[in-house]
Formats: C-alpha cells, sequence, structure tokens
C-alpha cells in the first residue's frame, strides 16, 4: 500500500478551509483613484500609485503583477518598475477555483503591498510581512478582506499578500496521455516568485529585504514549513517564519503517487473536454491539454476524486474498502510534491541538510483543530461514522498502538459523549486530529529544528471561544453543522479562528447579530501587535512570546488575557503521538 494518510481530514479541508473565502467579503468594490501623496517615483518615466487603507496613514498598493506563467510553466518576472505611471487601485484576479468569490483568470500572479505613507519612496526601512493564504492548495486568495494588512502597517510594518496557482493549474504532476512531462509544484515556484520580487522590490515601498517574516494558516502554513526546512533554494529569500495551524502530520506526496493521481486526473480531463469522443482522442494533439479550457480542468478536479473512489470500491462496506478510502483517497489531491528538486524532504523531521540559513520560528495551533474537519466529513459518508470503523482505522494506521490509543479517554469513543453533530466516534477522532496532526506534528518539527540550530523558537496556542460561527451560516455552501458555533455549552475554538484576531480584521467576519465583544478587540490588538514584534524582531520579540524549548510549554492567548499552556502533555505527543509515525522516524537532530 502507498504511504499511508489520515483522511477525514484531508478530505474535508479541501472543501472546508477556503470557505473563510465566502464570508468576509468580496474585494471587487469599485475602488477609488489614487490618494494624494501615494506616488512612489521608480525612475525617470516611473510611478505607482495606490489608496488609502482601513488605518490613518496606511497606503494600499493593489494588484502588482510580479510574475506571469504559462500553463503549467515556471513563473518568470513580471516587468518591473511599470512604464509610466501604474495606479495600483484594485485587486487583481484570483487563480481559478470553484466557484470564486471574486473575479478569476488564469493571468493571476498579482501581489498587494500595505505600507505607513511616511515610508514610501525610502522614507523608512521596515519590517516586511510577507503572508500566504490557505486553503487546501485548492482555494484561496491574497485579496480577502480578512487580510487586510493595515493593521500590521500602522504599527510599522510593509504588509505583502499575494495569489498563486492552485489546484492542477498549480499542482498537476502528470508524464500520460500525450501531455508530455508536468513537473508539478507550480504554486510553490509562484510563491518563491512573490519571494524574490520582494527581495527586488520592496524597498521604494519603505520595506527592508533582509527582515522578511514568511507567515501563513493551514494551506499557507505548510508552505512556510516547506521554504522554511525542506526547500533550499527558498532560503536566501526571507528572515523568519510563522506557522498558524499547520497540519504536520499530513504527508506529502512522492512523485510516483503524484504521477498516478496525475494520470487519473488527464483521463477525466479527457473526457471533460472531449466527452463525445473518449479519452483515446485527446493525445491526438500532443498539447491538448495545455488547450484545455479552465471550466474543463475545474471539472475534471472533482471527476478525478471520484474515479480514485471508484477505483477501490466505494461501494462496497466491508472495513478493509472503507479504510483503503480513508487512507489513500481522501488525502490532499493537489499538493507539494517531494521531487527531490525544489523539495527534498518531510517539514516535520526539521531542517534538511542543505537548507541554510537556519530561522527564528514561530509555530501555533488552535484548541480544537479536528471537530470542523469532523463535522463536514461525518455527513458525507452514506454510513454513519461508527465506533468499530474508528477503531478499523486505528487499526490499520497506528498497528499495536490502537491499544494504548483507545484506552486513552480522550481517544476512547467509550469515554466520549456524541455532539449533536457527529458520534462519539468522531468526537475521539476529532481529538486525535487536533493532537496528532496539528499539535504533535509543530512539536516534532520545531524541536527537531532546535537539535539542529541555535535560532530560536516560540509557539502558541490559541484558545479564545468565538464570538461568531465562521462557517455555519450564508452563503451555506459549506456549513460546519454547529461544530464551531458561538452558542455551544464548551464553544470549539475551531482551524482558522485565530486569523481575524491575528490581522486584527474582526468586522470583517462579525455579522449584524454576531458582534466583537470588548475582549475580542483587546484580544485582537494584543495578538496583531505581537505578530509585529516577531516581525520587528524575531530573535528577541519580548513578552508576551515565550521561548520554546522542546518543553512543550507555549504562550496562550484567549479573552482571560495570555498565560502559558502545555502543548505536549494534554496532547500525549511525548506520551504516545511521537512515538508513531511518521514522527517516530524523525528522530530529533537526525538530519544533523
Amino acid at each position: 500500500m502507498a504511504k499511508r494518510r489520515l483522511a477525514i481530514f484531508v478530505a474535508t479541508v479541501c472543501v472546508v478551509v477556503w470557505t473563510l473565502s465566502f464570508l468576509v467579503g468580496d474585494a471587487r468594490a469599485q475602488q477609488p483613484a489614487c490618494a494624494a501623496g501615494s506616488a512612489i517615483l521608480l525612475g525617470a518615466a516611473s510611478s505607482v500609485c495606490g489608496v488609502g487603507a482601513n488605518r490613518p496613514g496606511v497606503v494600499a498598493y493593489k494588484g502588482i503583477a510580479y510574475a506571469t506563467a504559462g500553463r503549467w510553466q515556471s513563473p518568470q518576472p513580471a516587468p518591473w518598475p511599470p512604464a509610466g505611471a501604474l495606479e495600483a487601485v484594485q485587486f487583481g484576479p484570483i487563480c481559478p477555483q470553484d466557484d470564486p468569490p471574486q473575479r478569476a483568470a488564469e493571468d493571476c500572479l498579482y501581489l498587494n503591498v500595505w505600507t505607513p505613507e511616511n515610508a514610501i519612496n525610502g522614507g523608512r526601512s521596515l519590517p516586511v510581512m510577507l503572508f500566504i493564504h490557505g486553503g487546501a492548495f485548492v482555494r484561496g486568495l491574497g485579496s480577502l478582506s480578512l487580510y487586510d494588512g493595515s493593521a500590521f502597517a500602522a504599527r510599522g510594518a510593509v504588509v505583502v499578500t499575494f495569489n498563486y496557482r492552485l489546484g492542477a493549474l498549480g499542482f498537476l504532476s502528470a508524464n500520460a496521455l500525450g501531455s508530455g512531462e508536468i513537473g508539478g509544484n507550480f504554486g510553490l515556484r509562484d510563491q518563491q516568485a512573490a519571494m524574490a520580487w520582494v527581495q527586488r522590490n520592496i524597498a521604494p515601498f519603505g520595506g527592508d529585504p533582509k527582515r522578511v517574516t514568511l507567515f501563513g494558516e493551514s494551506a499557507g502554513a505548510m508552505s512556510v514549513g516547506l521554504h522554511t526546512f525542506d526547500m533550499p533554494s527558498s532560503g536566501p529569500l526571507f528572515a523568519a517564519a510563522l506557522m498558524q495551524s499547520n497540519p504536520l502530520g499530513i504527508q506529502y506526496l512522492t512523485p510516483p503517487e503524484a504521477g498516478r493521481r496525475g494520470a487519473t486526473f488527464l483521463r477525466a480531463l479527457c473526457d471533460a473536454v472531449n466527452a463525445s469522443a473518449g479519452a483515446s482522442r485527446c493525445p491526438g494533439d500532443p498539447a491538448w491539454a495545455a488547450k484545455a479550457p479552465v471550466a474543463a480542468i475545474l471539472k475534471a478536479q472533482t471527476d478525478a476524486t471520484g474515479r480514485l473512489e471508484r477505483s477501490i470500491g466505494l461501494a462496497d462496506l466491508r472495513l478493509s474498502a472503507l479504510i483503503e478510502r480513508i487512507l489513500e483517497v481522501q488525502s490532499l489531491p493537489w499538493a507539494p510534491v517531494i521531487d527531490g528538486k525544489l523539495v527534498v524532504g518531510e517539514p516535520y523531521a526539521g531542517y534538511a541538510p542543505d537548507v541554510r540559513p537556519f530561522k527564528p520560528i514561530a509555530f501555533g495551533v488552535n484548541a480544537d483543530e479536528g471537530p470542523l474537519f469532523v463535522a463536514r466529513a461525518y455527513p458525507r459518508a452514506p454510513w454513519d461514522f461508527t465506533s468499530w470503523a474508528y477503531r478499523g482505522f486505528l487499526a490499520l494506521r497506528f498497528g499495536l498502538r490502537a491499544g494504548a490509543i483507545l484506552g486513552t479517554p480522550r481517544y476512547s469513543p467509550d469515554a466520549l459523549v456524541s455532539p449533536r453533530y457527529y458520534s462519539a466516534a468522531g468526537a475521539a477522532y476529532a481529538n486525535l486530529m487536533t493532537d496528532y496532526v496539528f499539535a504533535c506534528g509543530n512539536l516534532s518539527a520545531v524541536n527537531a529544528a532546535l537539535a539542529q540550530s541555535s535560532e530560536p523558537a516560540f509557539g502558541y496556542r490559541f484558545a479564545q471561544p468565538p464570538f461568531t460561527d465562521l462557517y455555519g451560516r450564508p452563503p451555506d455552501t459549506v456549513t460546519d453543522f454547529g461544530a464551531c458555533a458561538p452558542s455551544e455549552a464548551k464553544p470549539n475554538v475551531c482551524h482558522g479562528a485565530e486569523l481575524p484576531y491575528v490581522f486584527d480584521t474582526l468586522d470583517a467576519v462579525a455579522t449584524a447579530n454576531d458582534r466583537p465583544r470588548a475582549l475580542d478587540r483587546t484580544l485582537a490588538e494584543a495578538m496583531n501587535a505581537a505578530w509585529f514584534a516577531f516581525a520587528e524582531n524575531p530573535a528577541a520579540p519580548g513578552k508576551p512570546w515565550l521561548a520554546y524549548d522542546g518543553d512543550g510549554k507555549v504562550l496562550e492567548w484567549s479573552g482571560d488575557g495570555v498565560g502559558a499552556a502545555d502543548l505536549d502533555g494534554p496532547a500525549s505527543c511525548s506520551a504516545l503521538w511521537l512515538h508513531a509515525l511518521p514522527y517516530r522516524g524523525a528522530a530529533v537532530g537526525s538530519r544533523r
């Protein structure tokens, strides 16, 4: 069997994480003309101007092309400086994805900059915060109001967000059906292109290219982890890394695995392009895949997953078929590939041998990462996620350790009650996911990094109960079945819940009935200040950050104030999960 993976998480992350893009508004609103005093002079006949932002004294420059790329080709730098006067007043198109919340096009490699007005034209040299959005590598955009960089810029940072190619357009790896070899990892190369643009061009905006902090959430944090630990060519492009809710327990595809999935996708694409002819007609033109309409590519992405499910007998209710479906099919269908060239290893094992320089690192997780994904995955199956299915999954995934897992009340259906949004087995699996995939995966990576490097690390746990449900509200394309609702007796602090606090954009997710409380606004200001402090001096960001020394102790954020939390003990990391695969094979210091 190919490399085993957790599944209900990765199956649903493709549907769930991107939901935030529907909840925080559409950035297509009419933009004003350039703001007075916003012009940045780039040469005798070249300039760029922007618009006023959401904080006084901050200017936003939107829709700047940082690269161009043909389909399934590496990105090339876009012309810069611009010829003449560029009015950067409106966000560029986002990358193709299902049901895009903003205008989408294959020409989508655009970035956005927020900066203090008094920093432009070399007025200051400020830390740069370069954010990578999440979305399971199939959805997302850098122009969400949730990611507005105004609050950071008002503190004295230059903030950059950007789009990168997604889905099959960003991560297809294949050599089949006459298409020629398609190498994959194009989305990661786009990210590198944005990072390189910042190195070359951020100074006139007031940014210091030697002080770039790369940060991201979910798939964005996965990307940050790869750039930090396993992409040698990314090393010179940033100075520090901050990962929010990186699911480090998820392993990336190998080239053979990615190739098999790519071949399945190309067959689905062939049918989508020429439904009446059958698969054998498409390879007649060696460039047929490169000419396929975007709509056909998006359809084929969905169809390919269905074909994989059918190939293992989804209708077969035997335990073996269910486990096969969980472990093999329901992983991230479009994600980075460990190709041995661009990506050389797994981040949970720390720094790969050729990755330099080492970086100051900050990392963190939310108190309840798992419930959202299990709530979404559970109703999708034609049967309940029963105790026997959960026990079978544990036996196949963890072998002899299954008994110890079931003997821990936090992971035992017999010791838990059924929430209204899934079974007791689902509750156990949600806890397992929170701990094994998120908390312990982060500890594995950072513990290994600390054994290899003298650079510091800082950790956090976000535990603030929500004031609004980021997922279970209109437009009801995705719902959490109440798993992340603030009305629960013990509300879950779900995946993504920290984002409006980090960016101090609480009003972007508020509703008429669910408004931020005073404690939410206080917490958002404190977290935004702490993220800025890390970017300003990542080696010594000061209080409230706590230096992590491998003991599992991290900073805890909540409306009750900052405190300390133990990620290790309650999550059974040292007691259980760090002795299980894949972490067991990533002994601390093994990469020295």
